[in-house]
């Protein structure tokens, strides 16, 4: 319960004032539609739209469009208030179950509490989770249901029986509703499930146990089926285009280049936005040598669908706070780093320690700057700035239509943002937060804007950003006559975060209490050898 507590209440705390836009209006519209309407249609100017994503990223809104009905009612004035909150509520939820399941399945793999408990702290607050748990993106959905999917399937390699088949086949169903393209993922987890029977001699009960899945399956199969009726008037259809369709539109990147842009790009290294991602490079050794079956499993499973991505001409999946489309594998990525630190703290190499006490808190500072306004606000400004600057591109080949002067997300619009070290937004937003955290007028402020270094042009736009903050924090709406509402919830929330620190470390005390020092930790599950 500590660990649910405290990041739920540190998530509210520092919760955003940005109602859905783009995909993630598409989403949390379903939802209302859903509650107000009892329809999954959205009402549009002329006609009606679907959502392409499947229902469970809309049916996660569904208690936070309730909880806004029941506060707002029909007062517009409060639901302004009201709705940037209750729409990311489902997604931070998720979050925290995502975090909690994570725990747990350090747990499991025979990580200290301690461990663990750094390492949830890790994943919740120094990588780009918390940014996607503060929008109605289905994105941190995904990364949930992944680690519930893996952690499932490793259990069912270890224990072969119909309880852990029927999570396993649960999680199955979440994941594929979360989103269609990780059916991807089950090729693998079959084949690894199989292998590793195989090798252990457990082949019969390992196939007994996998006929259980097919009963939660089964009723999440059902739903998908009935939510592509109800969309398209076809049960095998989604709504998606198809493979060949994609094959022929977008599927057009070189593998290498996109594998290389998510590692070392300049506006999306996944590293550059998820720092302790460096300690898992760097605990590689250690994991191939006595935890390898984890990562063959791991990379059965998530790499054909980080392949397919890389082959997406929009790898980048703008307009994004870093490479969205990787965060599902980001919880499972952190294990390396896991296993590197457990190591550390049971050799107590306290100025390793601190190093990788370091990485943590760049991570804590860069999703710190990443929260300080939404990512569009820094993506047309520098949209504006690099027309000025390299021109107007000429998007008559463009994969995606001219929308009257832009094209989602295509080459031509985000080349600057995801190549050039001039619009790198991680860079850009710290430029904008310092400067006003030292209450620097523009002038000064100007002087060392990320342009500076390569040009001397004079960028209005930058200015005006600059001379109007956009701050994303809900604690700025609430003034006036809702000034008093904004101070007691505000109390809450540090209530609610202290309260579940206190609990959090009550249980590792009491863990420590009940756990004599044994003289030999044995192995985790499929590793070789155990913690030293």
């Amino acid at each position: 319960m500590g660990v649910c507590f405290t990041i739920f209440f540190a998530y509210m705390l520092g919760e955003g004032r940005t109602p859905p836009f783009n995909d993630s209006k598409v989403i949390y519209s379903v939802a209302e539609s859903i509650l107000y309407r009892q329809a999954v249609d959205v009402p549009v100017p002329g006609g009606k739209l679907y959502a392409q994503q499947p229902l469970l990223p809309s049916a996660i809104h569904l208690p936070g469009v309730a909880l806004r009905k029941a506060i707002a009612g029909g007062d517009p004035a409060l639901d302004k208030l009201v709705k940037p909150m209750t729409s990311h509520l489902g997604t931070q939820l998720m979050v925290v179950l995502g975090c909690l399941l994570f725990f747990r399945f350090l747990l499991y793999l025979e990580v200290s509490r301690r461990g663990a408990s750094l390492a949830t702290l890790a994943l919740a607050f120094a990588t780009f989770l918390p940014i996607y748990s503060r929008s109605a993106w289905s994105e941190a959905l995904q990364a949930t249901c992944f680690v519930g999917f893996f952690s499932a399937l490793i259990r069912l390699k270890e224990e072969p029986r119909p309880g852990t088949g029927l999570w396993f086949g649960f999680w199955v169903g979440m994941l594929v509703n979360s989103k269609y393209v990780f059916v991807l993922a089950l090729p693998g987890a079959l084949l690894f499930l199989l292998v590793c029977a195989y090798r252990e001699k457990r082949v019969r009960p390992v196939l007994r146990a996998l006929a259980w899945p097919l009963l939660p399956g089964a009723a999440f199969l059902v739903a998908i089926l009935w939510y592509n009726w109800a969309r398209t008037g076809s049960l095998f259809s989604s709504g998606y285009p198809s493979l060949a369709g994609l094959a022929d539109s977008v599927l057009r990147e070189s593998l290498f280049v996109g594998l290389w842009s998510y590692c070392f790009s300049f506006g999306k290294s996944i590293f550059l936005y998820n720092p302790p991602l460096v300690l898992s490079v760097l605990a590689l050794p250690l994991v191939l040598r006595r935890h390898a079956v984890l990562w063959w499993g791991l990379g059965l499973t998530a790499g054909p669908i980080v392949c397919l991505y890389s082959k997406f001409v929009f790898w980048s999946g703008d307009w994004c706070w870093g490479p969205r489309y990787l965060l599902f594998v980001v919880p499972l990525l952190l294990l390396p780093a896991v296993f590197l630190v457990e190591e550390l703290l049971a050799a107590r190499k306290r100025l390793a320690l601190l190093l990788c006490g370091l990485v943590f808190f760049l991570g804590f500072g860069i999703q710190l700057v990443g929260a300080s306004q939404y990512w569009d606000h820094f993506i047309r400004f520098s949209k504006a700035a690099q027309a000025q600057w390299l021109g107007y591109p000429n998007r008559t080949g463009a994969l995606s239509a001219d929308r009257g002067g832009y094209c989602d997300p295509c080459f031509e619009d985000f080349y600057a943002r995801n190549f050039t070290p001039a619009f790198q937004p991680i860079e850009g937003q710290w430029w904008f937060l310092k400067h006003h955290l030292w209450s620097d007028p523009w002038e000064v402020a100007s002087r060392d804007l990320p342009l500076r270094r390569y040009t001397n042009l004079d960028f209005p736009s930058a200015q005006q950003w600059y001379k109007k903050p956009p701050w994303d924090w809900w604690k700025l709406d609430f003034v006036g006559r809702y000034g008093r509402a904004g101070h007691l919830l505000l109390a809450v929330f540090l209530l609610g975060l202290l309260g579940g620190a206190s609990l959090w470390v009550r249980g590792l005390r009491r863990a420590a209490k009940a756990s004599p020092p044994p003289a030999q930790v044995a192995s985790a599950p499929g590793g070789d050898s155990g913690q030293t």
